[in-house]
């Protein structure tokens, strides 16, 4: 269980599919390239909860990195908004707060993480 509040609905059922989203791209690494820090591909188990809602987002991490992670949703998510998120593995749990920094067309979110739980470990609970 999360140590987020325990009144938050999660949604599993993905939205409508908005039929003039475009497919998702990936950019190249390139001059054209932003990040500061490599990621890595990482697939885990993520809860979102927008700071603004009662509601939570269960989904799928692609890749992650020193500041930050991208994740597979079909939730749309305001974009500059503040998330708390849960990343768990089979043996540890992650979380921290994020700022979602990118919208990748309906298909996913670029977070940036502000700041990490101190609580965080590499044991289950």
């Amino acid at each position: 269980m999360s140590r987020f509040d325990k009144t938050i609905k999660v949604v599993t059922e993905p939205p409508m599919r908005n039929p003039d989203a475009k497919p998702w791209k990936f950019v190249p690494l390139t001059s054209e390239e932003r990040r500061n820090f490599s990621r890595y591909p990482f697939r885990a188990e993520i809860l979102i909860k927008p700071l603004s809602s009662l509601t939570a987002i269960q989904a799928r991490t692609v890749n992650l990195g020193r500041m930050g992670c991208f994740v597979e949703t079909e939730h749309p998510l305001v974009l500059g908004s503040i998330v708390k998120i849960s990343i768990c593995t089979m043996t540890s749990t992650f979380e921290a707060e994020a700022r979602v920094i990118h919208e990748g067309d309906g298909r996913g979110v670029a977070l940036e993480f502000t700041s990490v739980d101190s609580k965080t470990n590499g044991n289950a609970s």
